[in-house]
């Protein structure tokens, strides 16, 4: 027993290490590249997809994941969009957005196509649109009092309320 338990700890320390090691840096190799090897990180693809799909109007919040397959990347999309936005064209624009930049715009190829996961989110209170920004209005601050008050005439000399003039002044 106390044999098959220090095995067994043994294979638990060697996990906890693998899981600690940081991972290597993952580089996928362009199909399109002419007279050469070229190979691009899967963070610089993150950052592309990020940056592509955030751009498309509705969309609030994405978190790309990409993988190296056997066959090409397999990206996994994440997707905030603004409540209100028609679901199915909204997919649409990302998905043909995602095989745009992958394969076209990198050089990539596709090892199946892209899974996204959307959300509707409402808009916020703040709503920022690619013409103009709208915001909710508040009403004007009532004046403290005393600061454009007259001074009482009941007062003794030296304890007036000080008076900066009139507002219209």
């Amino acid at each position: 027993g106390v044999i098959l338990a220090l095995v067994v700890d043994f294979i638990l320390v060697l996990l906890i290490i693998m899981e600690m090691r940081p991972p290597k840096v993952k580089f996928i190799r362009v199909e399109k590249a002419a007279g050469g090897e070229v190979q691009v990180s899967v963070a610089s693809i993150v950052d592309r997809l990020r940056h592509e799909v955030d751009a498309l109007p509705g969309v609030l919040k994405v978190s790309p994941h990409v993988s190296g397959r056997r066959g090409g990347v397999a990206v996994k999309l994440d997707v905030d969009i603004a409540a209100g936005l028609d679901v199915p064209v909204q997919a649409g624009q990302i998905v043909e957005t995602v095989r745009q930049a992958v394969e076209e715009k990198m050089g990539l190829k596709m090892a199946k196509s892209p899974k996204v996961d959307l959300r509707t989110v409402p808009y916020p209170q703040r709503i920022v649109s690619n013409t103009h920004v709208e915001e909710k209005k508040r009403p004007p601050a009532e004046p403290l009092p005393g600061v454009f008050s007259e001074p009482k005439k009941n007062a003794p000399i030296g304890l007036e309320e000080p008076s900066f003039g009139s507002p219209e002044e």
